[in-house]
């Protein structure tokens, strides 16, 4: 589920320091169409920093205004569906690293 590009990134994290500051998926269409930011990736993506000890910095805690269906949880690659704090599962998913 890791992005091309990590092997070179995990080479780069063994000699220099690494954050990350903008990962995400945006507008991933699911078999029935919808926008969705998957939990799972993101879960992958900071499990794969913990283990070669890259920083990383959550993003984004942005409403996408585009996102204009109940089906649609992601168009920007944010983890919140309103400014209330509502969470989607990219969001869970990073609350949940956050919290350990």
């Amino acid at each position: 589920m890791l992005p091309l590009g990590t092997k070179p990134l995990a080479n780069l994290a063994a000699t220099f320091p690494i954050v990350a500051t903008e990962f995400g998926q945006a507008n991933t269409q699911t078999a029935g169409g919808s926008l969705q930011c998957d939990g799972g990736f993101y879960k992958s993506m900071t499990d794969y920093f913990k283990s070669k000890n890259i920083s990383w910095t959550s993003w984004a805690w942005f409403v996408d205004r585009g996102v204009t269906q109940a089906n649609q949880t992601c168009g920007f690659p944010q983890l919140i569906t309103g400014y209330d704090g509502t969470t989607n599962d990219a969001g869970a998913s990073i609350k949940a690293t956050l919290a350990n």
